[in-house]
């Protein structure tokens, strides 16, 4: 079994942005379904992180990724677990679309 680090020296810079863009595209997608589900709106939940309402639109549609600070704010309110906000990402979720169809 290879180790992260090891793998992540022999990875391209390319490799690693699809990488991160595909966790922002997950990330965004399972906090707009939790917001959906729970039936909060787009300015209820951009008020609570103090985001306007465009910003908040943005990172919903996966254009601005969230930041860290704002997934774990999202997490503690709606009393849930990092991992069952954003869940464990499979390999292939974090291919190129992250949908898995390859």
């Amino acid at each position: 079994m290879t180790h992260a680090p090891a793998m992540a020296k022999r990875a391209k810079k390319e490799d690693l942005e699809m990488i991160a863009d595909s966790i922002n595209l997950n990330t965004s997608k399972r906090i707009e379904g939790l917001r959906v589900a729970q039936r909060i709106t787009k300015t209820e939940m951009g008020c609570y992180l103090g985001l306007s309402y465009p910003s908040i639109r943005a990172r919903l549609s996966g254009e601005v990724p969230f930041q860290f600070n704002e997934v774990l704010r999202i997490a503690n309110w709606r009393h849930l677990s990092l991992d069952e906000l954003v869940g464990e990402m499979t390999v292939n979720e974090l291919t190129v679309g992250g949908d898995g169809n390859e």
